[in-house]
């Protein structure tokens, strides 16, 4: 869900005043998981080692997020007009990610094996289109998760209001602020 921060925040419509969030989501729904939560689950993986054993996997999940949910979510909470938009993956794709970018933290995209953005994204976006009906390619046991976590966050709603959701783009990831904190020190510290 704080990927709405940035990779998928809404783009502002001057003209009608709308946000429009464009994803290629078509009809599909995203199993989104809250970062506040994440950490509540592996806490609860450690503190019940004999009943987290049994699980094959535990897959987390917030909600299954379709593009509706979080255009109506945004405006619940927010108040202001929205829709969503669906887009097809390749224009998605030209207006995030530049041509040839690795999807690996500092990694040459020209190195063997190295996966691209594109070539990343394409695999989850077709996977997530896919699992928005009653027989979705990824599933959550939510019921599950409630009796995992009965506080958990449940609603791409809930998790805007937690976080005070504006829209407004944002970094949240730490090795991009790490970066740029380091290139403004950059030279000035040195080692005697």
């Amino acid at each position: 869900m704080d990927m709405m921060h940035f990779m998928w925040a809404p783009r502002l419509d001057k003209e009608s005043g709308t946000y429009v969030f464009e994803i290629p989501l078509a009809d599909g729904a995203i199993p989104m998981i809250a970062l506040d939560d994440l950490g509540e689950y592996a806490r609860w993986v450690f503190e019940h080692p004999s009943l987290a054993s049994q699980l094959d996997e535990l897959a987390i999940a917030t909600q299954h997020v379709h593009g509706e949910d979080i255009a109506k979510a945004f405006e619940n909470f927010t108040g202001k007009k929205s829709i969503y938009r669906p887009v097809p993956l390749d224009a998605w794709l030209d207006a995030v990610v530049k041509e040839g970018a690795s999807s690996a933290y500092q990694v040459d995209p020209s190195e063997p094996g190295t996966l691209t953005w594109s070539t990343s994204f394409t695999g989850w976006w077709n996977l997530w289109r896919h699992s928005g009906g009653d027989n979705p390619v990824i599933a959550r046991d939510y019921a599950l998760l409630d009796e995992i976590l009965p506080n958990r966050i449940r609603s791409i709603e809930e998790w805007m209001r937690r976080v005070g959701y504006t829209g407004e783009q944002k970094m949240i990831l730490k090795d991009r602020e790490d970066k740029s904190g380091a290139d403004r020190f950059k030279g000035r510290l040195t080692r005697e």
